[in-house]
């Protein structure tokens, strides 16, 4: 009932060893364990895939992040750049313009003087 096979239960072994040698073969575990242990077995291999799978997610993921920090710091540089140069453009425009209204003056000044003269 148990599902143990005692050694004595088997004829043959006894006529072949004689009764001083009495070894107890491991009899197969109940068939509930076996399905347990497959279910372990399963469950481990899947829990690997799982791993393996995060693993590569999370290095897509980290590959993703990176190009895109790297796309915003560029566009930022870009962009800075750009402000750098519009600040540029707009301070040689007024240096320009500066320049030009002086030289307006200095003409009106010269054109009033002959007029006086």
């Amino acid at each position: 009932g148990s599902g143990r096979q005692n050694v004595d239960d088997i004829p043959e072994y006894s006529e072949l060893h004689g009764p001083e040698e009495r070894i107890v073969a491991p009899s197969p575990p109940p068939s509930r364990i076996t399905r347990a242990r497959a279910k372990l077995l399963k469950v481990t291999h899947l829990e690997q895939i799982y791993e393996q799978r995060l693993a590569v997610s999370k290095a897509f993921t980290d590959a993703t992040i990176n190009a895109l920090e790297e796309e915003l710091s560029d566009r930022e540089t870009e962009s800075q750049k750009m402000e750098v140069r519009c600040l540029n453009d707009l301070m040689l425009i007024d240096s320009e313009m500066k320049d030009s209204a002086k030289e307006s003056n200095d003409k009106l000044e010269k054109l009033e003087r002959e007029g006086r003269e």
